[in-house]
Parts: C-alpha cells; structure tokens; sequence
C-alpha cells in the first residue's frame, strides 16, 4: 500500500455556470425582492442580548435569504453533483442551509480571515457544516478589491492561495478551510453563498 498526503479538508472545486443559465438565475433572484440587511458575524461567545455584538469589524457587507424554490433547487444541484463526484470528498450529507445573497460594496467592505464551521445544538443528532459555497454574479470590471483568499498551515508555514472568480465562477470547498474576501475598494461585488450540513466526522 501506497501513502500519499490526504487533502480531502485542503482542496476546492472550481467551475463556470454557463452563461444561459446564469440570466436565468438572476432573473429568479430579481423576482424575490430581496431586502438587505447588514451581514452579521455569530458565535457562541456573542451575547445574544447585545445584537451590535453581532455586527463586527470582520464583517461588512449586506446580507439577504433566498427564498425562491428554483434557486435554491439550483444551488443544492451543485452540491449533490460535486459531491459524489469528487473521490476524497463523498461526505455523509443531510440537508442544505439556506442560499444567501451578499453585497459588498466598494469602500471597505470585507469578510476577514474565517471558517464556516458551525454544530447544531441537538444532542442526539448533532450535526455540522461540511461544505461550503461561494457563486459569483458580478463581472470583474465591476469591482476592484475584494479578491477571494484560502489560508492553511502546512509544516509551520502559512500558505496561502488567491482565486480569481468572474461571473458565473462557483467554489465548493471544505467548511472548514479558511479563508476570506479582502475590502473591496471600488463597484461593487455580488454573489451567492450557502452551506450542506451532514453527521459528525467520524
């Protein structure tokens, strides 16, 4: 038996929506009216009756849910056909989170070094975020900054790796894995997240 290093929590999935159905998912997101509010960082260490506690320098940009059922169909596709489909992955998968709609807007908007770990609160059928997912709607000539980073530590050393996205670019990648999107100094950039939650790593 050979053995080789396992980067099954340090790799990501990359591809390109086609452009057809990129207008079609957006007309879907124009039709539900969304309402955006500021994005909030959580935590168990955030008082729950301080709501500003909630609003940290880590974060700024504007958040809303998506509630229309055919993007969310979309999104969840993508998951159950990177999934399986990826031999170092093919994780015990239960249900999906809502899909999100942030805005960042060209001034200081950011999302600071993080990981999308989260643990339910049920105890006889804990489970946690497995995979994450970033889909980008805007085109790059219409931001500047905001330059989408993975962070990890190998043998003492911090690497990190920068990912272009333009329009249409979706990344799958470990809940996990850190990461962060740097201020965005100019325009303004839009795009969808949403995370799958399974059982505990066993």
């Amino acid at each position: 038996m050979s053995l080789q290093y396992n980067s099954q929590f340090f790799s990501f999935r990359r591809t390109t929506i086609p452009k057809q159905l990129m207008e079609d998912l957006e007309n879907n997101i124009d039709a539900s009216n969304l309402e955006l509010n500021d994005a909030r960082v959580t935590g168990s260490t955030s008082p729950e009756e301080d709501m500003s506690a909630y609003l940290s320098d880590r974060r700024k940009c504007k958040m809303s849910v998506i509630e229309n059922d055919d993007v969310m169909k979309f999104v969840f596709a993508q998951f159950n056909e990177v999934n399986p489909a990826t031999d170092i992955w093919q994780f015990n998968l239960s249900y999906f989170e809502n899909v999100q709609y942030l805005r960042y807007n060209g001034g200081d908007d950011h999302f600071d070094w993080h990981n999308d770990m989260m643990i339910s609160d049920d105890k006889n059928d804990p489970m946690t975020r497995k995979l994450s997912m970033t889909l980008m709607l805007s085109h790059k000539e219409d931001y500047e900054g905001g330059e989408f980073e993975f962070a990890s530590v190998r043998a003492g050393q911090l690497n990190t790796k920068e990912i272009n996205l333009d329009y249409g670019d979706i990344l799958i990648f470990p809940s996990l894995m850190e990461h962060r999107v740097k201020p965005v100094t100019g325009g303004v950039r839009n795009v969808l997240v949403s995370w799958v939650w399974g059982p505990l790593f066993k």
